[in-house]
């Protein structure tokens, strides 16, 4: 509904055991949810429908808790009200980690402890309009992924920074919101890590490419077209595999899950040809996809 959050929480037959409205601004809408020992918690974005100005105290990037019952336990919020977002959360102990933006270009980090009151922000400068996409807490730090512009070095908030070429990025952060490392990659157009995971003691990313150069096989002759893109870090930060998925249209891979035993992956793809493909695929209509893969990187089963 306009304007308001829900969550819902289903029996293993499907059936709604409870669901829950959370009024906010009137653009709004959760991201993601997370079990907790004592309910659940819940993030995603409150702003002005539109872009419209304004600057609403219950807006920007949102978080809820939720008790068992769907109970509304605390609330609490960071960032701009035209375009704060929350887009992962992670909990560690018993405090809050959560990654999106707050701004146009600006990805941030925040933390919240277990009664939802803030506790500091970082920022990064400068991302893709879609700030921090995921994070995981793995090695003692907090690991996130996402988009970073190429900019002249010095770029300011006051200087122009429309570009088409971003590297995607991965940042680890201590649990202080230091940054520990930053490692980027991509060639002249535009690249991002849309998920993450630890597995088997290193780090799997997942996303895509368009640039031509950089370093990877790819069918794709135009440099605004995806290829689907795989990751395999140690944890360092030190790149140990690197795995295309696609053909000669947009292909992208956007999420990474793993149940400790084999690594899920889901996307999407308009391809005809490539690794992606299936019976359906025509070149033109984009198709769901999803790969069951092992920690080599090697797809067991794909639909």
């Amino acid at each position: 509904d306009l304007g308001s959050f829900k969550i819902s929480v289903y029996d293993k037959d499907g059936e709604i055991i409870w669901e829950k409205y959370f009024q906010a601004l009137t653009d709004s809408s959760f991201t993601k949810v997370i079990a907790v020992k004592d309910g659940y918690v819940v993030i995603g974005q409150s702003i002005y429908a539109n872009m419209e100005l304004g600057n609403d105290p219950n807006g920007g990037g949102i978080i809820v808790k939720y008790d068992d019952e769907g109970n509304k336990i605390w609330s609490s919020h960071h960032g701009g009200t035209k375009s704060g977002n929350f887009t992962d959360i992670v909990q560690v102990g018993n405090d809050f980690y959560v990654v999106g933006k707050d701004g146009a270009d600006c990805a941030n980090i925040v933390k919240f402890n277990a009664k939802g009151e803030y506790q500091w922000h970082k920022n990064y400068k400068y991302t893709d309009l879609f700030g921090f996409a995921g994070l995981i807490y793995f090695d003692n730090g907090l690991y996130a992924v996402g988009s970073k512009k190429v900019l002249p070095e010095g770029t300011g908030d006051e200087d122009d920074r429309s570009t088409t070429n971003t590297d995607a990025v991965l940042v680890k952060y201590d649990l202080d919101g230091n940054i520990l490392f930053e490692k980027t990659f991509g060639g002249s157009s535009y690249e991002r890590y849309n998920s993450i995971i630890a597995y088997d003691d290193e780090i799997y990313v997942v996303g895509h490419f368009c640039s031509k150069d950089a370093g990877l096989k790819s069918t794709v002759t135009e440099n605004d077209k995806m290829t689907g893109l795989m990751i395999r870090y140690d944890k360092s930060g030190n790149i140990l595999k690197k795995e295309v998925f696609g053909g000669s249209n947009n292909d992208n891979l956007n999420n990474i899950v793993t149940d400790g035993i084999s690594i899920y992956v889901t996307g999407y793809s308009n391809s005809k040809d490539g690794n992606l493909t299936n019976s359906k695929s025509n070149g033109k209509d984009y198709f769901g996809i999803f790969l069951k893969m092992n920690s080599k990187l090697k797809v067991l089963y794909k639909k």
